[in-house]
């Protein structure tokens, strides 16, 4: 049995249009991952200045805390009076720029 020409073309003509409508969602699909995509790459882009600003921040933290530190050994040997004092100033410092660098880079690095 052959269908006649008729039917074929309809049955084609069906197949065309559902593989258009496949097509166009394919496409709209594609369009949303695009999006997704650029939007991840923003966000990668923040979270990786932010990272950046830390590992600065920490860096300027470790250089104020060794200035500190040697402001103390040079104190100590000016006077040795003042020991305990300059050893309590300096943990105070040290312990407010680690809770400043923990504030501040609490949300980019993983800290306890």
């Amino acid at each position: 049995m052959t269908k006649p020409l008729s039917q074929i073309l309809r049955e084609q003509q069906a197949l065309i249009k559902e593989q258009q409508q496949q097509n166009i969602q394919l496409e709209k699909e594609v369009a949303k991952v695009q999006a997704l995509n650029e939007a991840l790459l923003d966000e990668h882009k923040e979270l990786f200045q932010k990272e950046q600003d830390c590992q600065k921040y920490q860096k300027q933290l470790e250089k104020d805390i060794n200035t500190l530190q040697n402001q103390l050994q040079n104190q100590q040997g000016q006077n040795q009076n003042n020991d305990e004092r300059n050893l309590r100033i300096l943990w105070q410092n040290t312990a407010l720029q680690i809770a400043q660098w923990k504030v501040y880079c609490q949300g980019h690095l993983d800290l306890p």
